[in-house]
């Protein structure tokens, strides 16, 4: 059987191009995860809007692949370029839960007679 953990080293290894790519145009981990924040919010703002332009329900899983290789790709940075630091862990932990956070928000919209169950969701998933 096929998990994420077996699948996750070679994930990893075809984002070397990109990673390599970054580290020569002086991108830091930090930025890297700067900005995977920025583009949850931007992703989740298109989820928002969704309903009205259904070309951006398409965006939400090309959206979040992309937000799971920025999320490899900060984390591949620090430790290979030696760029790890308490802010580092601080910030990624907290981009993470910031992002989880803000793209799950749109559910409320789409479905507001679960809106209890999804804040209960929303909460176990920063709990976690």
């Amino acid at each position: 059987m096929i998990s994420v953990y077996k699948i996750k080293p070679y994930f990893q290894k075809s984002l070397m191009p990109i990673l390599n790519a970054l580290h020569k145009k002086k991108i830091t981990a930090n930025q890297i995860t700067v900005f995977a924040i920025v583009f949850s919010f931007v992703l989740a703002v298109l989820f928002w809007y969704a309903d009205s332009y259904h070309f951006f329900f398409l965006c939400l899983p090309i959206g979040l692949l992309i937000r799971m290789a920025l999320n490899a790709l900060d984390g591949m940075m620090a430790r290979l370029y030696n760029q790890t630091s308490k802010k580092g862990e601080l910030l990624n932990e907290v981009g993470d839960i910031l992002s989880d956070f803000i793209l799950f928000i749109p559910l409320l919209k789409f479905q507001p007679e679960s809106t209890y169950l999804i804040v209960l969701f929303i909460g176990l998933s920063i709990i976690n």
